[in-house]
């Protein structure tokens, strides 16, 4: 009966010391796995790309004392800035900003003449990739609104393909800069703990401007209109994380 007995204890107290032994390996190897060395790293690349699109501001601002007057004027010249470029494929036409409001009239001593002062202001948004039909735009419609503002900008299709295209550029940094210091820290592999990925856009140009110097193709046009030069953004992506030598 004691052998029988003893035969029965013996697979149990082998499944017991073989599930410790188990346990005891995970947490020795969860342990050194903690004790790596953790750096973190971040590596980038960057491309200067001319800017290929434009967006200007037009804009009317009238004053009077007739409010109802003062609002039609600001009004015709919006309606008929759109419907100047409608036909134009190659110019896009939003309403911009629009403000009404009243203004009281001093005198030369400062005082309150009783009299009120009507101000209207309205914008309308032209966006191109065309800077030579812009500027035959701009001149079209002088008469109906002014040019007030000019900023250029990156199409998303020109920004996506830069993007692509530095990508792998920036993720092979990474690899390298890891390998290179997993030897220097005296160490042969790495391991990637977490890994972030991130774009930006700056303004190369110091402001945005209208050009000193003809272009070719507006000089032989003769237009009388603002000369559009744009300038550069410098498109990064960049890559932070951290790996752990071992």
């Amino acid at each position: 009966m004691k052998i029988r007995h003893l035969a029965f204890l013996l697979p149990a107290l082998f499944a017991t010391q073989l599930s410790f032994a188990q346990q005891s390996s995970g947490s020795i190897a969860a342990s050194r796995a903690e004790d790596r060395p953790v750096i973190n790293l971040s590596a980038d690349s960057y491309r200067e790309v001319q800017q290929d699109r434009v967006i200007l501001t037009l804009s009317r601002e009238a004053r009077g004392t007739e409010s109802q007057a003062i609002a039609d004027e600001v009004n015709k010249a919006i309606n008929a800035v759109m419907e100047s470029g409608k036909a134009n494929d190659t110019l896009k036409l939003k309403t911009g900003s629009y403000n009404f409001w009243p203004q009281q009239d001093y005198d030369e001593k400062g005082k309150k003449t009783g009299k009120t002062t009507y101000v209207a202001r309205g914008e309308v948004i032209v966006t191109s990739t065309d800077m030579v039909e812009a500027t035959r735009f701009v001149e079209e419609v002088s008469e109906q609104m002014n040019l007030s503002n000019i900023n250029f900008d990156l199409t998303t299709e020109v920004r996506r393909q830069i993007e692509n295209e530095i990508r792998g550029e920036s993720i092979q940094s990474f690899q390298e800069k890891a390998r290179a210091i997993s030897r220097e820290f005296g160490f042969d592999n790495y391991d990637i703990k977490y890994v972030q990925l991130r774009d930006s856009t700056s303004n190369m140009s110091p402001v945005p401007r209208m050009a000193m110097a003809r272009a070719d193709s507006l000089a032989e046009a003769k237009f009388s209109g603002p000369e559009l030069e744009a300038g550069k953004e410098r498109v990064t992506i960049s890559l932070t994380g951290e790996i752990a030598l071992y």
